[in-house]
């Protein structure tokens, strides 16, 4: 299974990695935007 991961993300490439990056970025930005509110 890990092995098909791996195909899939050389598949995906430079785009496939982006769009990770940008994925965690935006998870990363809603909770601390839910942390702050919530302190707040």
């Amino acid at each position: 299974q890990k092995q098909g991961m791996v195909g899939w993300l050389k598949k995906l490439g430079i785009a496939g990695c982006v769009f990770f990056l940008i994925k965690g970025l935006v998870s990363l930005v809603v909770l601390f935007g839910v942390g702050k509110s919530g302190i707040g």
